[in-house]
């Protein structure tokens, strides 16, 4: 079965993670689950960290793009956008570690309470990759592992030892952060936002017939700032953005065996079944009836 996302019109993603007296929960997925084969774009109060068990894949924090291979991770600040992507034919078991701030906090005025403010009320440090080759992240990674096991486990007390490895991660995580905290360039927060409601309405508006002056409007932006985030922050054009979320939409309806080439690409936004064909073998190297079969 595939995973979805529920998001809201803002792309927030709508779940309770964990729940109050425990807000943590751990996810353990495989990328070609998805509803699409991809993780949509979204965002959450939460902070996230994923890590690669097998296989690779392109992982997307607002304008920064990694390549997560077995072994490393990455950390996804709060209210940060991002997405995971697949390599052609190659597929990626990972796990996510989501916990609110607040499992870690100590009371009101506690002076430990700024090692973690320090970072998740910063801006400028949306996320930040854990290279199994460099030590001190290596030993992030190995505890994450850890408090994996113990999550699986849910012996008496996982809680209470889940919560010290979370202090004991973010102790070595601040130390070793802080010098690139102090280095990072600010990308605007509007910007964000602002691409945050322009994929929004790409997303809810596919099916329609959109221009870039639609997805500019949607932001209340210009056409030509408009091309520049998308260019900033997806590496592409709103169009190209545009045609590439068609296409994987379509998806499951090629696979389903339920419709024609020609009533799909209606119902996914192409004119006409020509259009959407030669941009399906551009965006997947196939055609949709040679996709259908190869699947």
């Amino acid at each position: 079965m595939a995973n979805f996302i529920i998001r809201n019109e803002n792309l927030m993603e709508e779940r309770v993670f964990g729940d109050y007296s425990f807000p943590l929960e751990i996810f353990y997925n495989i990328l070609s689950i998805f509803e699409h084969g991809f993780v949509d774009p979204h965002w959450h109060s939460e902070l996230e960290l994923t890590i690669v068990q097998n296989g690779e894949m392109e992982y997307q924090v607002n304008d920064k793009i990694y390549e997560l291979k077995a072994g490393s991770g990455v950390f996804v600040n709060s209210k940060s956008l991002h997405t995971a992507r697949p390599y052609p034919d190659r597929d990626c078991v990972f796990y996510s570690i989501v916990f609110n701030p607040i499992l870690i906090l100590s009371h009101e005025n506690s002076k430990l309470n700024h090692y973690i403010d320090e970072l998740t009320d910063s801006n400028d440090f949306p996320s930040f990759l854990f290279d199994p080759e460099v030590d001190w992240q290596n030993s992030l990674l190995e505890i994450l592992e850890k408090i994996s096991q113990i999550y699986q486990k849910h012996e008496i007390g996982y809680d209470l030892t889940i919560k010290g490895k979370l202090c004991e991660f973010w102790s070595i995580f601040y130390n070793g952060t802080f010098p690139f905290l102090q280095n990072r360039k600010l990308f605007e927060a509007k910007n964000i936002q602002q691409m945050k409601r322009m994929l929004a309405f790409i997303q809810d508006n596919y099916t329609e017939k959109l221009t870039l002056e639609d997805i500019a409007e949607s932001a209340n932006v210009s056409k030509s700032e408009c091309c520049r985030l998308f260019k900033k922050v997806m590496k592409q054009s709103p169009v190209g953005y545009l045609i590439d979320y068609r296409i994987q939409k379509s998806i499951p309806l090629i696979l389903s065996k339920n419709f024609t080439i020609t009533q799909i690409a209606e119902k996914v936004g192409f004119g006409n079944s020509c259009y959407f064909s030669e941009m399906f073998r551009r965006v997947i190297h196939c055609s949709p009836s040679g996709y259908q079969k190869k699947h």
